[in-house]
């Protein structure tokens, strides 16, 4: 596996404004610190709708606050079986972003509900 995968702070900048985030520019794991397991489908749809393709640092990041998000929907019972299907979908059609996402999470650490993401990203 390549190196670690980093968010870039005009990115988060981008995704701050985007979605209105309550950011104060000191998160040490933004993604984590702004999930918002009740956002996660504003934060998908974002994804899917391609808006974000021409812009691949933006789109890393609304990745990594959907994942952040789902990892706490997963850990509240919230999460789907249509919604992982649909990610697992979604993930593997972008090979590029899975890539980073992999990279994100699971080279230093891993999120809680390891299993049932890193199915999205193999």
């Amino acid at each position: 596996m390549s190196d670690y995968f980093f968010l870039s702070q005009t990115a988060i900048g981008r995704v701050n404004a985007m979605f209105r985030l309550p950011a104060s520019g000191k998160e040490q794991d933004w993604e984590v610190e702004l999930a918002d397991p009740e956002r996660r489908q504003e934060f998908f749809d974002a994804l899917t709708l391609d808006a974000l393709a021409h812009d691949p640092e933006t789109e890393a990041a609304v990745a990594a606050l959907f994942i952040a998000s789902a990892d706490d929907a997963i850990g509240a019972g919230q999460f789907s079986k249509g919604e992982d299907e649909a990610a697992r979908e979604y993930f593997q059609r972008k090979p590029e972003l899975r890539d980073k996402m992999s990279r994100l999470w699971f080279q230093r650490s891993e999120p809680i509900h390891a299993k049932q993401i890193g199915a999205w990203l193999k």
